[in-house]
């Protein structure tokens, strides 16, 4: 008989983690059930019930996770940064990776702004993780730019992130993501105005 290995607090958040993005994308949010979500895992309702008590904790730290994808991307932008790459062209790349990207956290990221306007907790997530990706970038040009650009570049950065939510979240709900891949060099011009 083989060996029983126990998982840890983090393995069953992960697997919980799983299983909800996968329902999300199968169901959509609302249409989400816990009992959707344990059908997904390998553990007891109550095992699912001790680390999440709704669908709802299971899409906020989802989106947690997926912030710290973003900035695992801005961390390896960093490394392109540090080549004497000005600051337009950098903005430019991380919005254009955000624009495109195709991995599962855009479709839930959708969700997630659509439930904003019901959920003011969530609508307070949102803003915290755009003030944690505001300072992440921050860290990688302070150096780099004068106090001018800095200021500019913080003056502008919630009205760009949003015009670039609007537009993925566009994108989505259409399913017409290539109308905006195909006008991808307007929107990187608009981008390179605003900065």
């Amino acid at each position: 008989m083989g060996k029983f290995f126990r998982k840890t607090k983090e393995e069953r958040c992960d697997e919980i983690r799983k299983a909800g993005i996968k329902a999300f994308l199968e169901k959509g949010y609302k249409s989400t059930t816990m009992e959707d979500v344990i059908s997904y895992t390998t553990l007891s309702k109550g095992g699912v019930y001790r680390y999440y008590s709704s669908t709802r904790d299971i899409m906020i730290d989802i989106m947690k996770a997926g912030n710290e994808y973003r900035m695992s991307i801005l961390k390896e932008q960093k490394i392109n940064f540090d080549k004497d790459v000005d600051m337009k062209t950098l903005l430019i790349s991380f919005f254009d990776s955000k624009l495109f990207s195709k991995n599962i956290y855009t479709k839930l990221y959708v969700m997630f702004m659509s439930e904003m306007v019901y959920d003011e907790e969530m609508r307070n997530l949102f803003y915290k993780l755009e003030d944690d990706s505001y300072l992440e970038f921050e860290s990688l040009i302070r150096y780099k730019v004068s106090k001018d650009e800095l200021k500019k570049f913080k003056e502008n950065w919630k009205f760009i992130v949003r015009f670039l939510n609007g537009i993925v979240f566009v994108g989505k709900v259409f399913e017409e993501d290539d109308i905006f891949f195909e006008n991808r060099d307007k929107l990187n011009e608009i981008i390179a105005q605003i900065f």
